[in-house]
């Protein structure tokens, strides 16, 4: 696996956690812990040019909703 794949896909970490950890929240209280793994996500989320973050978000996002949908 490529670096840039890798870094893609910590990246896409990031940015599920938050979308995950935003849904969690307005049901109860939930934090995320910073760990080295969490460093490395976030670190490869900020080489992302801003259009590929917005991508990536709206992709977390729909899959967080659609898992959620499946629970109600």
């Amino acid at each position: 696996m490529s670096s840039k794949s890798n870094n893609q896909g910590r990246a896409y970490e990031y940015i599920c956690l938050h979308s995950l950890q935003d849904a969690i929240s307005a049901i109860r209280k939930s934090q995320i812990i910073h760990n080295s793994s969490y460093k490395a996500a976030e670190n490869a989320w900020n080489t992302l040019s801003v259009a590929e973050k917005a991508l990536y978000t709206l992709s977390a996002k729909s899959t967080i909703d659609t898992i959620f949908a499946k629970c109600a």
